[in-house]
């Protein structure tokens, strides 16, 4: 049970904030917090760790990269929190 619990709060952590994406086609506060937070993880995590293809990318990079060429992918909000933990105080 707990299992599909699981598997239904994480699948939807492909959808894209504004509606178009695949599984189901949620939108914004449709689309779990905990799924919204799996995204920016995720996508994070896809850009910073090494792969045989391409190098890993410093935080500063990733986040540049995620602001203007994603934000229409992510909550805005959780996006822009996300971004100043990651950034250390100047």
């Amino acid at each position: 049970m707990l299992w599909r619990k699981s598997r239904a709060n994480v699948r939807p952590h492909h959808e894209k904030s504004y509606g178009e994406a695949y599984h189901q086609g949620l939108a914004s506060e449709d689309i779990s917090l905990f799924a919204r937070i799996c995204k920016l993880t995720d996508v994070y995590d896809a850009l910073t760790t090494r792969r045989s293809y391409k190098r890993s990318l410093k935080t500063m990079e990733a986040l540049t990269i995620m602001k203007p060429k994603m934000r229409h992918e992510f909550d805005p909000k959780l996006l822009n929190a996300f971004m100043l933990m990651m950034v250390p105080e100047a």
